[in-house]
């Protein structure tokens, strides 16, 4: 599978996992089909939560694993962008 060999490359040449996808998507995907209103959605609250200092739950053990997950991947992404834009 395209996407497969596109994580490996990834990871053989040190790019993160989502920069690499954004550049290579375009040879083998619809971009539309990336744009899912739930991954905006999570992205948006990624964001608010960020910008304002409110947590998205009353608690760190109220919060879903897979939305900790979420705001790992989204903070990871974010800090491989920015040592990318500096290089």
């Amino acid at each position: 599978m395209e996407l497969e060999r596109c994580y490996d490359e990834a990871l053989e040449e040190g790019y993160s996992i989502g920069s690499a996808l954004y550049h290579q998507h375009f040879f083998f995907a619809n971009p539309q089909e990336f744009l899912n209103s739930n991954y905006q959605r999570i992205i948006k609250e990624y964001t608010y939560c960020k910008e304002t200092g409110t947590p998205p739950f009353p608690s760190i053990k109220e919060t879903p694993a897979d939305y900790i997950d979420n705001f790992m991947i989204i903070k990871e992404e974010i800090n491989a962008y920015k040592k990318e834009k500096k290089n």
